[in-house]
């Protein structure tokens, strides 16, 4: 921001900053060693800002049905009619969570597959209810989780989007989680942070798609942030168009 000389910007933090006991701790120190002042967001505001960033980028005109985002922390739902809110979910069943909670490390074995998958299943059937059936509609997935699966198991483009195919994914599964994370990041091409999640990220995503009766998964590649910088650019846009009005005013 320094080097291209920002003065306006809106920093905010999500799942682990939000439920972590330090949170206010770590809100001063940010601002005390960075200058930045950092607003901790609600699960509410996260996946709006994630909708917000969808329909920027793929228009309003976009036959959009739901939005999945699939962080380090947790899962957020939604269902969508006709762009509008019909039903929403946020599960604590982010990948870096599940790891840590079951004690997941490298290679992932079958016994431990199962347990993620029924605490996935279990989740969505007591937080998203009815259960949704998707069909054919266009669901959308956010984040470098699923950005990283796409390249895995890619699929038929929708909407000009590239796609996780999710019969693929599962034929692959086997042979991701039977890797250990070097392995991963050796065979797919991948960072250490990706290929030390993707096994569970995969796990939960066709879980998900499951539940929901998808059969892929569309990758808009956006994510919260650019919700934040849209919302940034309007209201921005509006005050210039005040001052605009204004100066005309005065000069009549």
């Amino acid at each position: 921001m320094d080097e291209f000389g920002v003065t306006r910007y809106r920093a905010v933090a999500t799942s682990a900053t939000r439920e972590a006991r330090n949170r206010k701790a770590f809100v001063r120190r940010i601002k005390w060693k960075s200058g930045i002042r950092l607003e901790v967001i609600s699960a509410t505001e996260e996946s709006r800002l994630g909708r917000e960033a969808v329909l920027a980028a793929m228009g309003p005109e976009a036959p959009l049905r739901c939005i999945v985002d699939l962080g380090g922390g947790s899962l957020e739902i939604s269902i969508l009619r006709e762009h509008a809110i019909e039903q929403a979910a946020q599960l604590p069943v982010g990948t870096v969570r599940l790891m840590t909670m079951l004690d997941l490390r490298g290679v992932i074995h079958p016994a431990e597959t199962e347990q993620v998958r029924r605490y996935v299943r279990a989740l969505l059937e007591s937080k998203l209810t009815p259960r949704p059936n998707l069909g054919e509609s266009l669901t959308v997935a956010l984040g470098g989780n699923a950005e990283t699966l796409a390249n895995v198991a890619p699929g038929p483009r929708q909407h000009g989007l590239q796609t996780v195919e999710l019969s693929l994914l599962r034929e692959r599964l086997p042979d991701i989680l039977r890797r250990d994370v070097r392995e991963r990041m050796k065979s797919y091409a991948v960072r250490r942070d990706r290929a030390d999640v993707m096994g569970v990220a995969a796990i939960t995503l066709l879980t998900l798609g499951r539940y929901l009766n998808v059969r892929t998964f569309a990758i808009p590649a956006v994510a919260c942030a650019k919700g934040c910088c849209k919302k940034s650019r309007g209201r921005r846009f509006r005050e210039r168009s005040r001052t605009v009005t204004t100066r005309r005013r005065g000069s009549c």
